[in-house]
């Protein structure tokens, strides 16, 4: 799965497709090539690391500075714009990442959002900021939520469903099982899946003493869900759980992950 990171700087736009290094500075032999005097010759370098991409000033002259304040080095997420050297004479640097996120949880807010948060912090630690996806912190304002949200599925390598008591029973405003509406999000997610089951692996993560829900209580595209082997996370064994499916996720992604 190919990562792709853009840069625009000194009226230039630039595109690196599965590199794991990017060199920034006034040096011929940079990547990123600037002619501003106020720019040193090896001014910064953009790595990729197993958390993200990972940006750190080499010791320039005029330092590097992020929202007005010098910094050596940036876990960058998102778009991030820097400036090489000092205000009034330095050049912006914006810089946009498209690093697919290998791991999606999927879960829903009124039923397990705390443990799909819990989730989300233990997997980010041992694979990366960057290759763990969830939705209530990386979707952008005013982005369509249907739309991001399948295109990631599609993109990443596991699906892990996190499913609490109330996961199948979650009912909308008029009553109705949000679960057997088409466009409800947590189904859209499952179906985009199990469509690409032959690229994503699905697991069910069962939380709260939930149980897994039986093919016929599931609408039709989603009957195959009841068939997946889940992991029973009980909070008193939340831990050693966790770290079972660590063990089990780092066998299906732990090739295709950015070195640490």
């Amino acid at each position: 799965m190919s990562t792709v990171i853009h840069i625009a700087a000194g009226g230039k736009d630039y595109t690196f497709v599965d590199v794991s290094e990017v060199s920034l500075g006034r040096a011929d032999t940079a990547d990123v090539v600037f002619v501003n005097p106020y720019v040193s010759r090896r001014h910064g370098k953009l790595t990729r690391t197993g958390r993200g991409w990972l940006y750190e000033d080499l010791a320039s002259s005029r330092g590097t500075r992020f929202r007005g304040r010098r910094i050596t080095s940036l876990l960058l997420v998102g778009s991030v714009t820097l400036l090489l050297g000092e205000p009034g004479q330095g050049e912006e640097v914006l810089i946009e990442l498209d690093d697919p996120s290998q791991l999606f949880i999927c879960y829903r807010r009124e039923d397990a959002a705390g443990h799909a948060g819990r989730l989300r912090d233990r997997l980010a630690e041992v694979f990366g900021d960057a290759q763990v996806f969830l939705d209530i912190d990386q979707i952008g304002i005013g982005e369509d939520f249907v739309a991001r949200t399948t295109s990631v599925v599609n993109a990443c390598r596991v699906l892990l469903v996190v499913i609490g008591p109330r996961w199948l029973d979650v009912r909308d405003a008029r009553g109705r099982r949000r679960i057997d509406d088409p466009d409800d999000y947590v189904r859209l997610e499952i179906s985009t899946a199990l469509d690409r089951h032959a690229q994503i692996d699905i697991i069910p993560i069962l939380v709260q003493g939930a149980k897994m829900p039986r093919e016929e209580d599931l609408p039709a595209g989603l009957q195959a869900l009841s068939r997946r082997n889940a992991l029973a996370a009980p909070d008193e064994r939340w831990r050693p759980e966790i770290e079972r499916l660590i063990q089990r996720l780092d066998g299906i992604v732990g090739a295709s992950a950015p070195p640490a």
